[in-house]
């Protein structure tokens, strides 16, 4: 099971977040305080030339995905933490935050996790 949150609809969110996905293995911003129970809809933009990913997870969760990515075994659930976005795409998902604690959003484009692309989400 999930334990650092569940997904949710979008136009229940209580605020949105803009995230942008960057080619230079980095997201803006790269730390965002949410309070736990809150919903909220990130809307995450690629301005770069390649592909990116955005994945809520905790770092058990970061790992484990960064490990079948590498292996192209893609049995993991995902249940709606994960957006993959093509150059210029914008994705949106909603996310509520249950657990206080730190959780990441990282992309896990081969080298990318591994190169810095991670940001942190503080949920007090």
């Amino acid at each position: 099971a999930i334990d650092f949150g569940e997904p949710h609809v979008p136009e229940a969110a209580d605020r949105t977040v803009r995230v942008t996905a960057l080619d230079a293995l980095a997201f803006s911003p790269a730390h965002i305080a949410v309070a736990k129970g809150e919903t909220i809809r990130f809307e995450v933009t690629n301005t770069g030339e390649i592909r990116h990913e955005f994945v809520i997870g905790d770092a058990d969760f970061q790992k484990a995905h960064e490990r079948e990515m590498a292996s192209d075994d893609m049995s993991m659930e995902h249940e709606g933490n994960t957006l993959v976005l093509d150059p210029g795409q914008m994705g949106t998902l909603a996310w509520t935050f249950t657990q206080a604690g730190e959780v990441l959003y990282g992309c896990h484009e081969p080298g990318h996790y591994d190169g810095g692309m991670v940001g942190t989400i503080q949920v007090s």
